[in-house]
């Protein structure tokens, strides 16, 4: 079968949480939108990730103290992170380059930039759900990330000052506190650093499957396609696809790691990887937390949704087509009873995703240059839930060419 052209006013490329969003929010301003994606759209990376709307995490994943421990988390196979040996040589450049955000000067740079971002990403996905008619989807409880007992609460003031130079306010609280908003918690928990403004989705598939529903009411046509080039044009730009040619006046691209072929051939340099994560579902553990958890010394989330209790998080460092080590996401189960005690051995779904990485921890969001109707978003790392629905705003803003400074730090020209 192959399919005629569309004609559309825009293509987006890419059917992930970001794409579904650009998708919608384009649709909603009265744009014919096609979406193109090669799998079922919102069954990429945020299927199955934590559901955190982590509006206050601004500072990126590396820095100088979690290199020096990078040796003892290393030690432990199946710790919070991983790297596929054989796979290295291909990482490497990636992991050289990300040691220019090291110094100090450089982690607030950044955390600056993420931080002009992150401040209306819950506001702009109030907006898109109940566009979408699901606002029921988000739930604003906050987050609490715990220190395990009897270790003391070192460096939870520290997190709390450098989150607060960058607007977001946080409350450390001590074990009562904690044990009052989380029972489950009792007698294994030496203290907390609240986030008030987290909040969570309870149904990160549901969100998706929402969003595919209001676009499609609005016109919008979704198509199973894998888009392999991009053939730029003065008046229309032409996707060749395997399923044929297709063409539109604007191209919006959301597709994660495969975001880099799209882009090179435009003189873009992405070094890009997949930094993957993985979840273990509990059905029958739902009911024990009322808001996600993190536990710091684990680097593991708990989130409670419809489908139970999704335990998720872990890095490992690996090439995209390796085989999953499902040990990682069984090792979740184990940690987590270190802090609920005994859980049922249940058979819940296990799930690996490649969060699509760049090596300074920022998304990359903007325009195609000398094609300012070719634009992007993508790379958004752990954080691309929270960010979807406010960069789909700023996608907007670009199609409709709006000067979007604020996406300045965001450029690809930065790795040029």
């Amino acid at each position: 079968m192959r399919f005629s052209t569309t004609g559309n006013d825009i293509a987006v490329i890419g059917g992930g949480v970001i794409g579904l969003a650009c998708a919608l929010n384009l649709a909603r301003a009265g744009y014919q939108v096609a979406l193109y994606d090669p799998a079922d759209p919102g069954t990429g990376c945020s299927l199955g990730n934590a559901g955190l709307i982590a509006t206050s995490e601004v500072y990126p994943l590396l820095n100088a103290a979690r290199l020096a421990a990078l040796p003892r988390m290393l030690a432990d196979p199946l710790g919070p992170v991983a790297f596929r040996v054989a796979d290295l040589p291909r990482l490497w450049p990636w992991f050289w380059r990300s040691l220019a955000i090291m110094p100090p000067a450089r982690q607030e740079a950044v955390a600056r930039s993420i931080a002009l971002l992150n401040r209306d990403a819950m506001a702009a996905w109030r907006d898109l759900l109940n566009l979408a008619g699901a606002p029921e989807l988000l739930v604003e409880r906050g987050m609490l990330e715990v220190v395990r007992a009897p270790q003391r609460p070192a460096g939870l003031s520290d997190d709390q000052a450098k989150m607060a130079r960058h607007g977001f306010i946080t409350e450390i609280l001590d074990a009562p506190a904690v044990e009052y908003l989380e029972p489950a918690l009792t007698g294994r928990v030496s203290g907390a650093l609240f986030h008030p403004a987290t909040a969570h989705m309870q149904d990160t598939y549901a969100v998706s499957l929402a969003m595919v529903e209001a676009f499609r009411a609005l016109g919008g046509t979704i198509l199973r396609a894998a888009v392999q080039k991009l053939h730029p044009g003065l008046d229309r730009h032409i996707l060749e696809t395997d399923h044929g040619p297709f063409d539109a006046r604007r191209v919006v691209i959301c597709a994660g790691i495969g975001s880099r072929p799209l882009l090179e051939p435009f003189g873009l340099a992405i070094p890009i990887i997949a930094e993957r994560g993985y979840h273990r579902m509990l059905p029958s553990a739902g009911g024990l937390l009322t808001r996600p958890v993190v536990f710091r010394q684990e680097s593991f989330v708990a989130t409670p949704m419809h489908g139970g209790l999704r335990l998720a998080g872990t890095v490992e460092f690996a090439d995209v087509s390796s085989a999953p080590n499902w040990r990682r996401s069984d090792r979740l189960h184990a940690l987590a009873e270190r802090y609920f005690g005994p859980l049922p051995p249940e058979a819940g779904s296990r799930w690996i995703g490649a969060r699509p990485s760049l090596p300074d921890f920022m998304p990359a969001i903007g325009r195609v240059p000398h094609w300012p109707s070719i634009t992007y978003g993508f790379g958004h790392q752990h954080l691309g839930l929270t960010q979807a629905a406010i960069t789909a705003r700023y996608v907007r803003g670009m199609v409709e060419g709006d000067d979007m400074a604020i996406l300045r730090p965001f450029d690809l020209s930065r790795f040029s």
